[in-house]
This record gives structure tokens, C-alpha cells and sequence, in this order.
């Protein structure tokens, strides 16, 4: 019992670590810039490098981070999050991104590109 507790302790102690690193991933990762070398080199930090040249530029800058949800699976995380992204129009959109994290000596990595999907809240 009391292994399942440190366990989930520690669990609860890696959410709050995983929220923020990819708060900064995200912030660094939708900054407008339409240029794929520009893009990896400023998100380089975050990622894994062999998921890295999979990472596109795009238009649209983060406007909010929410958190939706964090699962864990084995030594991976898997998580999501409801984000507000604005073009150079000026039009923002909700989308949900969904992406997966891995520690790795003692630093967090995202492993994936993240997939958007279109969200509202309560449909």
C-alpha cells in the first residue's frame, strides 16, 4: 500500500513538471513563424531528435494554453491541451492538441508532432 502511494506521489509531483514543460514547448512551438528551420531550431530544446525535421512552421501564434488531460502509459505521457491560436488575420481558432512526452536522463522530450483537431467545449 504504502508503494502505491509513493507512486502515485511521484506521479502527481511529474504532472505538474510535464504541464509546464510543455507550456513552454507550446509557447515556443506556435510563435508564427512559417519557416521549418526556423522552427526546429527554436524548439529543438523540447524535442527529440529524431522526431525533430518532422516539425512544420506554421502562421498561427498561441493566444491561451489550457489543460485538458494527462495519461500515462509505461514510461510515456501522453497529453492534451485546448489551445487558442490566432493567424496573421487575426482569426483565432480552438483546437485541441494532443502529443506525447518521454523523460529521458532526467529531461522531458516531446516525441511527437502534436495532432490538432477542431474543439468545443460540451459538443
Amino acid at each position: 500500500m504504502s508503494e502505491q502511494l509513493n507512486n502515485l506521489e511521484k506521479q502527481v509531483q511529474q504532472q505538474a513538471k510535464i504541464d509546464t514543460f510543455s507550456r513552454f514547448f507550446l509557447s515556443n512551438y506556435y510563435t508564427g513563424t512559417k519557416e521549418d528551420d526556423k522552427v526546429q531550431e527554436k524548439i529543438k530544446r523540447f524535442v527529440d531528435k529524431e522526431t525533430l525535421k518532422e516539425f512544420r512552421g506554421t502562421e498561427e501564434k498561441i493566444k491561451s494554453i489550457l489543460p485538458w488531460e494527462v495519461k500515462r502509459d509505461g514510461s510515456t505521457w501522453q497529453v492534451s491541451y485546448v489551445i487558442n491560436l490566432q493567424n496573421n488575420q487575426e482569426k483565432t481558432t480552438t483546437q485541441k492538441v494532443t502529443f506525447s512526452i518521454k523523460e529521458e536522463e532526467k529531461q522531458y522530450r516531446v516525441m511527437t508532432v502534436p495532432k490538432e483537431e477542431p474543439f468545443e467545449i460540451n459538443q
